[in-house]
Formats: structure tokens, C-alpha cells, sequence
């Protein structure tokens, strides 16, 4: 599967699905990756659809451990609690530490069309990086 725009490409791989994702800053960065991974996951539903409000403060290792994270208490919301977001505010973002807003909205699916049967992010080739132009990320999916 080809798709590209502005903010991310998939990236295809044997029983796994990725991303690239752009931002012109690192709090960008993380919304756009997260944004890219829920229109992965589902088809596009309107932004000013929300029910919750749920907030996160997550702790990692290092930005690629941050971003894995983020995206895998996303996957959580959803496969637990029929959660998913369709508004991502990073609030922070450090080496260390994310807080963040998700404006999210019950699963209905009579309304949302599930397009990929996302298990889990993985850590396998994971990259969050600074470029001259701003910021990069690649994440890998099992589906």
C-alpha cells in the first residue's frame, strides 16, 4: 500500500505496517505521528467529534521509547475501552517525559470503519529524529 502526504508516508514490511511522519517541531512531531497512527487504524471521522477527555503523562527512556508508548496507550484505549481519539494535543515533550490530551470519542461501528487490525507498536526499527528541516519518526505496527 502506497499513501503519502505532507505529515506522513506507510511504509510497508512483511506482517508489519509502518509510518514515517513528519513535524516542524517535536511536540508536532508527536501529534502528526499519532494522528498518522489513528488514521491507520481507522477511517477518518470529524475532529470535533469527542465524548472524553483523557489525560496522559507517560515516562520513557529516550523520544523513540516516548513515541511507542503514546501510540500503544492509544491501541490500549481503543482495544479495552472502545476509546479512539481523533484530537492529540502534546502539552510537553522532554527526553524523559510526554503529557498529553486526547480528545476521544466511543468506538461506533456504524460510523467507524476499522481499515487495518493493529496488535501492536513495536520498537523494531523505531526512530524519532532532528533534522535540519525539524523532526522525523518511523514506527512499526504488527498486524
Amino acid at each position: 500500500m502506497k499513501y503519502s502526504d505532507n505529515t506522513f508516508t506507510i511504509l510497508d514490511h512483511t506482517a508489519d505496517i509502518g509510518l514515517k511522519a513528519y513535524g516542524s517541531s517535536l511536540t508536532s512531531l508527536f501529534e502528526e505521528t499519532a494522528s498518522a497512527f489513528v488514521s491507520l487504524l481507522l477511517a477518518e471521522y470529524p475532529k470535533t467529534e469527542f465524548q472524553h477527555t483523557t489525560k496522559l503523562e507517560i515516562t520513557g527512556e529516550d523520544y523513540v521509547d516516548l513515541m511507542v508508548r503514546l501510540l500503544s496507550e492509544i491501541l490500549y484505549l481503543f482495544e479495552t475501552k472502545l476509546l479512539i481519539t481523533n484530537n492529540i494535543e502534546i502539552k510537553s515533550v522532554t527526553y524523559k517525559k510526554l503529557a498529553t490530551v486526547l480528545k476521544m470519542t466511543e468506538f461506533n461501528p456504524d460510523k467507524h470503519k476499522i481499515i487495518n487490525n493493529i496488535k501492536a507498536v513495536t520498537y523494531h526499527n523505531a526512530i524519532v529524529n532532528k533534522t535540519d528541516d525539524g523532526w522525523y519518526s518511523i514506527v512499526y505496527f504488527d498486524i
